[in-house]
C-alpha cells in the first residue's frame, strides 16, 4: 500500500475533523474519538472503527485524563 493511500485511509471523511488523521485527533482531542464510539459505535466507517476498537483502551485513558484536566483548571 503506497504511503499516499494508507494516509487517505486513516483520515476523517467526515464531521469538524474531516481530512485530518485519526492520529492527529487522538493526540489532539481523545475525548472525541469516545464520543464517535459511545456515539455512532458500529455505524463508524470502517477504518475508524478498526483504529478505535484496536486503540480503544488507551483512547478512553487518554479521553479521561483529558477530562480531568479540564474539571481541574
Amino acid at each position: 500500500m503506497s504511503k499516499k493511500r494508507y494516509r487517505t485511509y486513516n483520515k476523517f471523511t467526515f464531521g469538524k475533523y474531516k481530512g485530518r488523521t485519526f492520529a492527529s485527533i487522538r493526540k489532539e482531542n481523545p475525548s472525541y474519538l469516545e464520543w464517535v464510539w459511545n456515539t455512532i459505535g458500529e455505524r463508524t466507517p470502517g477504518p475508524l472503527y478498526k483504529y478505535i476498537q484496536t486503540n480503544l483502551e488507551a483512547i478512553m485513558q487518554e479521553s479521561n485524563k483529558e477530562k480531568q484536566k479540564r474539571y481541574n483548571h
